[in-house]
């Protein structure tokens, strides 16, 4: 009985988690973009500078790629990478070298953010079909697997055993399958944060650091691979804006083509914070990392590969049992009545 709960409860598991994950990139993500609207209209409202755009994609809303340049909340010169469709293209306002204009939020989502002033987050209607149609198939399917169970136990939840009666094995599978999830999500996660360091502390950095130039003491190799390409650790000095010399220490990923100028390189930009300047960085891994945002995806495919092998075990040794059923009232269905 115990294992027969300890069976039930992982698919319980599994068919919430995977709701609030469709949840989270459908309806959560609307409510969250429209709460970011309402967010940036209370910011601080500063001015840019565009010092790259793109347009890409078929068709005439494209989207438009630029990066501004800006002053952060210590008045230190950051970028900002901004992604959209351009509903007046036409006006070129996004060439590069003009001026536009930006909203600073401190406490967007709890830290600051920043955002094109004038733009909006426009959910379309063929997304909020598509979001509405996935939720309501996936409740669907969910009411009707609990209901294909309730028939087995014949109502009567007491019997939850007959479940699993032909499938001895779900309890271990259930268990190697939390095992293995929580071993990816903290091997990735362990990857994704040595790539791209600590997210909160980076968006401070970024917000309300100062830059400077570091004299570089030493660097390492990490002895970790991204794309083929070392992971070196640098060590260095910098002064505060008091003059004092303060030891820093960051990672990065270097090309093999600029292994061989590492031995000339005397400086590396940084950014530190005033009020704390033992919390610093290098400049250039302030910029989003592409890699590091894959590392939760390979988890979700993982997880989501053991969870359909799982559901389909479970409903698969429900129909086994059926079907022996079947075959021990002499090929009379189940349910079926004879009257003479």
């Amino acid at each position: 009985m115990t294992s027969s709960i300890i069976s039930f409860s992982i698919i319980v598991l599994i068919v919430v988690f995977w709701f609030f994950i469709l949840m989270k990139v459908t309806f959560i993500r609307i409510w969250k973009l429209k709460r970011a609207d309402d967010n940036h209209q209370h910011g601080q409202p500063v001015d840019g500078t565009v010092i790259a755009s793109s347009v890409k994609g078929p068709g005439k809303l494209k989207q438009t790629n630029v990066t501004v340049e800006f002053q952060n909340f210590a008045q230190t010169p950051i970028t900002e990478d901004f992604k959209f469709v351009d509903t007046r293209p036409e006006e070129n306002r996004y060439s590069v070298g003009k001026r536009v204009r930006l909203t600073l939020n401190e406490d967007a989502k709890g830290q600051p953010s920043v955002k094109l002033e004038g733009g909006k987050n426009v959910v379309g209607k063929l997304y909020l079909f598509i979001s509405t149609i996935l939720v309501a198939a996936y409740i669907y399917g969910a009411y009707s697997l609990y209901k294909f169970c309730e028939s087995k136990v014949s109502g009567d939840w007491n019997n939850i055993e007959k479940l699993f009666e032909y499938n001895p094995a779900m309890p271990l599978l259930g268990l190697i399958f939390m095992g293995v999830l929580l071993f990816n999500y903290l091997l990735f996660g362990f990857i994704g944060k040595k790539i791209s360091g600590n997210k909160g502390s980076d968006t401070k950095l970024k917000f309300h650091g100062v830059k400077a130039m570091a004299t570089i003491v030493k660097y390492e190799d990490t002895n970790m691979m991204i794309n083929n390409n070392p992971m070196v650790k640098f060590y260095y000095t910098f002064q505060d804006r008091f003059g004092t010399t303060h030891n820093g220490e960051d990672k990065k990923i270097v090309g093999k083509l600029e292994i061989g100028l590492l031995p000339t390189k005397k400086e590396i930009e940084i950014i530190y914070l005033p009020e704390s300047p033992e919390e610093s960085k290098l400049v250039e891994n302030l910029k989003s990392n592409a890699i590091a945002g894959c590392m939760n995806i390979v988890v979700l495919f993982i997880a989501f590969i053991f969870s359909v092998v799982l559901i389909c075990l479970f409903i698969g040794s429900m129909f086994i049992a059926d079907v022996n059923n079947y075959s021990l009232h002499d090929g009379i269905p189940p349910g079926i009545n004879l009257h003479q």
